[in-house]
């Protein structure tokens, strides 16, 4: 099985690329569907070089078909496989495109925890200007680090790391 071993995956990048005319886009999914096809199949002989890969590019996939559910889960597969076999470029992409997913339908409490990781990823992957630029742009969702004052002696107000922040997409849906 010949598998793609660059990041610029034609499936991936014809994913985030909205065409104009629809016989473009009957094109550009047939590729992304035969580009999977073989990611698939990499990613079960060797889950630990792909297995990331895949579960990316079957998350655009499902964001193109509008099916929301499916798209989060595997945005975040893609970012658990990549955390599991370190690969902070598929990590870093995986965050940003969940990032964008989030913002697009207004969940910001996700879009800053993505945000936060993405930042996060892509400074592990020595991509520090990419890092600057997502922060930049979407800096409505950084966390805000000033200390917090408290009104009460009774506040019970919760400091959550960035782990805490990701939700369990399942129960949320």
């Amino acid at each position: 099985v010949e598998c793609p071993l660059a990041v610029d995956d034609p499936g991936l990048i014809l994913a985030r690329v909205e065409p104009t005319r629809w016989a473009e886009r009957r094109k550009q999914r047939s590729v992304i569907q035969e580009g999977l096809k073989v990611l698939r199949r990499c990613a079960r002989s060797a889950p630990m070089n792909f297995g990331a890969r895949e579960a990316l590019v079957s998350g655009e996939w499902a964001r193109l078909q509008g099916e929301e559910s499916e798209a989060l889960r595997c945005y975040n597969r893609a970012i658990a496989l990549a955390l599991e076999h370190p690969s902070p470029n598929i990590r870093a992409i995986a965050c940003e495109c969940a990032l964008r997913f989030s913002v697009e339908r207004d969940y910001p409490v996700m879009a800053r925890a993505y945000l936060t990781d993405a930042i996060g990823a892509y400074r592990a992957w020595g991509a520090f200007a990419k890092a600057n630029a997502l922060g930049e742009e979407y800096k409505q969702f950084m966390p805000d680090l000033r200390p917090q004052h408290s009104a009460s002696l009774f506040d019970t107000s919760l400091t959550l790391s960035n782990s805490a922040l990701a939700l369990d997409l399942d129960s949320v849906l």
